[in-house]
């Protein structure tokens, strides 16, 4: 991480911490700060987490989700009342999909929720 005082809040990340870790010095180890970048404050408004159940990985999103490639996760998800419900995969906390205009909208709806 650079010594940048921007990214100063960065050195309790996970990906920074671990210096321990085998895969510390991994090319593939890498934090990405976007245009926009920040924390979120806990909000259910924010919470991906379908209501009314007990594993954070299963996630109620809206319906347009349901024709989105999202990675490790290409067909999976079915469709409830009007939300997609996805069981989401083990394999970490960040999965990437090619944003439509519709997401980058409700993207942009979060975040004016956590403003």
């Amino acid at each position: 991480i650079s010594k940048k005082t921007e990214y100063q809040n960065y050195i309790h990340h996970l990906h920074f911490l671990n210096k321990e870790h085998k895969s510390y010095l991994n090319k593939n180890n890498n934090i990405y700060i976007g245009k926009r970048y920040g924390r979120f404050k806990f909000s259910e408004n924010l919470r991906l987490s379908a209501k009314g159940s007990n594993k954070k990985s299963l996630w109620s999103l809206p319906i347009f989700f349901k024709d989105l490639p999202i990675s490790y996760h290409n067909g999976r998800g079915k469709i409830i009342d009007d939300k997609f419900i996805l069981q989401t995969v083990g394999k970490g906390q960040e999965f990437v999909f090619t944003a439509t205009k519709e997401a980058e909208e409700w993207i942009e709806q979060l975040l004016a929720l956590d403003s």
